[in-house]
């Protein structure tokens, strides 16, 4: 397993191949989610570079979600299992 610090500090090819994944998923097939107006330009501004109709918001959102639960995974299991101890 990658420690969390290799997947923290990536390349531009590594940016690339964590962020930039085409999804077959469409957002109106999953749940809402509002996202600040400047982060929403941002992304905005970055995918029509790859001319790649399958990117999206959601597929870089998706992307970048994916991305943090796999480095930060120990650290939410220990928050969660801490703050959801049984009454016995």
């Amino acid at each position: 397993k990658v420690d969390k610090e290799s997947k923290q500090k990536k390349g531009k090819g590594d940016y690339e191949s964590l962020f930039i994944k085409p999804s077959d998923i469409t957002g109106r097939q999953e749940k809402t989610v509002y996202l600040r107006g400047e982060y929403y330009e941002r992304i905005m501004k970055i995918l029509p570079l790859y001319r790649n109709s399958k990117l999206s918001v959601f597929s870089y959102v998706d992307a970048v979600m994916e991305h943090h639960f796999e480095v930060y995974e120990q650290e939410i299991r220990e928050i969660y299992n801490s703050k959801n101890k049984g009454p016995y």
